[in-house]
């Protein structure tokens, strides 16, 4: 490889809010400057990641390019274009569509390397369209990367691929401090901890693959118990509105309180938490669950994606079946009701999440898997398009 440290484009869809993003967003702050240039290309909208990255001064930008107009279709002529700009060596897609677009790309101009990084979690349960784009455009990267074990099985049988075309690189989480509660009275989520009830906290979107009509379910179930505790949903998203008229309706105003779109949830929130609750109907690998758990919170997690890998039910966190309301809210009320068994979990939960899913592993292992692929001879001729 060449002594002029190789540029690197990473490639989404947009950068809102979730683990995928959580996942760029680390990477374009920490791979290693002295061995590689970094930017970061949008192909439809920056979204809140993407802009609270701009503002620290990342090089972060959304399509479209000046004398193209926003299109939906054919962003692949213009990042093209930006890989000739910039002098490319590799791009790096997170999502579909920019899977399609550095695959495409790849074709037109073949001395450019390509890995992309699955994030979805649901094989195979997807569109056919998506199913049969990934499929098909997942023969042309240089190498394809699975956050887990088990997503990578499910891709896998889906696709059909063989062993050697897919790596492992799970999601990693920086390391931190023991958080506290600021200690400041007038701090926006003091009333809570002061309330003197144990505080259920859930960060996602609302969306349907989260779940969170069941943790209403389960906060219901809890209240009738007389169980005190009280629920933060950090996060918003198209189903917020239809989550808080069955909040009303269920008569929970005061115990299920929707915060909206936290940007800095793991400093802001999970001091507050005593209970991290996850209650997904599908994951990849959840990096939301990596940080409660690395910010020493016992969680309560369904069943998907990697969580079985992740937790040992009982020793480093609860882990029960999607859907399962009654066996969630049992199991949170049994940590609501013993602190010791609460702080053990948590214990617990950290050294699982130092020992394995740290954030440093992670990045080394895609900087080294960047450096392998560029130091290979291309295998593609150019195709005229």
């Amino acid at each position: 490889m060449s002594s002029v440290k190789p540029n690197l484009l990473i490639v989404a869809s947009y950068l809102w809010i979730g683990g995928a993003e959580t996942i760029i967003s680390i990477l374009c702050k920490t791979i290693n400057r002295n061995r590689f240039n970094v930017a970061v290309c949008c192909l439809l909208d920056l979204g809140e990641v993407g802009l609270s990255l701009r503002e620290e001064g990342y090089d972060v930008f959304s399509l479209p390019l000046k004398g193209y107009k926003k299109t939906k279709y054919f962003t692949f002529k213009q990042l093209n274009r930006i890989i000739k700009e910039r002098n490319i060596d590799i791009v790096h897609s997170h999502t579909t569509q920019s899977l399609i677009d550095t695959s495409i790309c790849r074709l037109i101009n073949p001395k450019i390397r390509v890995v992309h990084t699955f994030h979805y979690g649901n094989y195979p349960f997807y569109t056919k369209k998506y199913l049969f784009l990934e499929k098909f455009f997942s023969k042309i990267p240089d190498r394809l990367v699975s956050v887990g074990e088990g997503q990578k099985k499910k891709i896998r049988d889906t696709f059909r691929m063989k062993e050697n075309n897919l790596v492992v690189i799970n999601n990693g989480v920086k390391r931190v401090t023991r958080l506290s509660p600021a200690n400041s009275a007038t701090c926006r989520f003091s009333e809570y901890l002061l309330s003197g009830k144990i505080v259920i906290g859930s960060v996602s979107t609302l969306i349907e693959q989260k779940g969170i009509t069941f943790l209403i379910d389960v906060m219901h179930f809890l209240i009738n118990r007389n169980i005190p505790v009280i629920c933060l949903i950090a996060g918003n998203g198209p189903m917020e509105l239809e989550l808080r008229q069955k909040v009303n309706s269920l008569g929970l105003q005061k115990d299920v309180i929707f915060l909206g779109w936290v940007k800095n949830a793991v400093e802001d929130i999970m001091p507050y938490i005593s209970i991290f609750v996850q209650t997904s109907l599908w994951e990849a690998m959840s990096v939301v669950v990596l940080e409660a758990m690395m910010a020493s919170k016992p969680v309560v997690v369904t069943r998907v994606g990697e969580n079985g890998h992740i937790i040992n039910d009982g020793y480093n966190g609860c882990i029960v079946e999607p859907r399962d309301t009654k066996g969630m809210a049992m199991a949170i009320e049994k940590l609501a009701l013993d602190s010791l068994l609460r702080e053990r979990l948590g214990y617990n939960a950290r050294k699982s999440v130092e020992k394995k899913y740290d954030l440093d592993v992670m990045v080394d292992s895609y900087e080294k898997l960047y450096e392998e692929i560029l130091a290979r001879p291309s295998c593609f001729s150019k195709v005229d398009m």
